[in-house]
């Protein structure tokens, strides 16, 4: 029934503005999941469920931020767990949105679109998307040669792009270089509950990271010593279990993920 209804509203759609009227598709469709149970915090919709998704995959039940999740995507902004929790730790964590005062420059490497439409709302963001292939990306930039002068961004987010990355600590120099001193960055990965980061150079084909990874391109899976990493580049890094603080009604209505933490990293002056 629900594909049927995803169906009927993109061939009523002309393919040539099918990007302009994205919005409006997604409200018709979250439509079929308007309810009073759950709440998005990203895009402010109520919902009676989230759609479930994650990765389905033997490797992931205790990776947080990848697995598999009942209350995974948003219908109408696409947010995952991931996201809703950034979104409500910058809104009230950060003076990010409050402090209009001053313009604020804002980096995000694989920008999706929750964010893009949370951060153009305020004027006096002046928000840069970054990535070598997404279709949302402003600037198309390598992560490890980042095309902008050193301490140019007041706040830098980037979500699950490090596993990615054959050079992490290469990656992670780059975003504290471009940071102001003073500034805050944002840097999630998927975290398995473990002590050591599991990489081997030797994987290097789709099928080989795909067994041990559980995804074709990823080259780790990182543990709890992700934090030394951060701050083996230079970073002050706060892990923080915002879930926690945020309580399990909170966690529920929002369809967080309960073990995931904010990874909080400050260049300091």
């Amino acid at each position: 029934m629900l594909k049927r209804i995803k169906s009927l509203i993109l061939k009523s759609i002309p393919p040539g503005v099918h990007s302009a009227a994205r919005p409006v598709y997604k409200w018709l469709y979250s439509l079929y999941y308007a309810g009073t149970r759950h709440r998005c915090p990203s895009c402010g919709i109520y919902l009676r469920k989230f759609i479930p998704d994650g990765i389905l995959y033997p490797i992931f039940p205790d990776i947080v931020g990848a697995r598999w999740h009942p209350k995974g995507r948003c219908p109408r902004c696409d947010t995952m767990p991931r996201h809703r929790l950034m979104h409500l730790f910058i809104r009230n964590k950060t003076s990010l949105f409050n402090d209009k005062t001053q313009r604020v420059n804002v980096l995000q490497f694989a920008p999706e679109y929750s964010t893009i439409r949370l951060m153009r709302k305020y004027g006096h963001i002046k928000y840069f998307s970054a990535d070598l292939y997404s279709k949302f990306a402003e600037y198309k930039m390598d992560i490890l040669d980042i095309k902008f002068e050193t301490g140019f961004f007041d706040a830098i987010l980037c979500q699950h792009v490090l596993e990615h990355i054959e050079d992490d600590l290469k990656a992670m120099k780059e975003l504290f270089r471009v940071l102001k001193p003073g500034g805050w960055a944002i840097l999630q990965v998927p975290i398995r509950e473990t002590a050591k980061t599991f990489e081997n150079p030797a994987y290097k084909t789709p099928e080989d990271r795909f067994r041990f990874y559980g995804q074709s391109d990823h080259v780790r899976i990182y543990g709890w010593d992700y934090k030394e990493r951060l701050e083996s580049a230079g970073f002050k890094v706060n892990v923080i279990d915002y879930p926690k603080e945020l309580g399990p009604k909170a966690v529920e209505k929002c369809g967080l993920d309960k073990d995931e933490k904010i990874y909080f990293c400050v260049k300091t002056l």
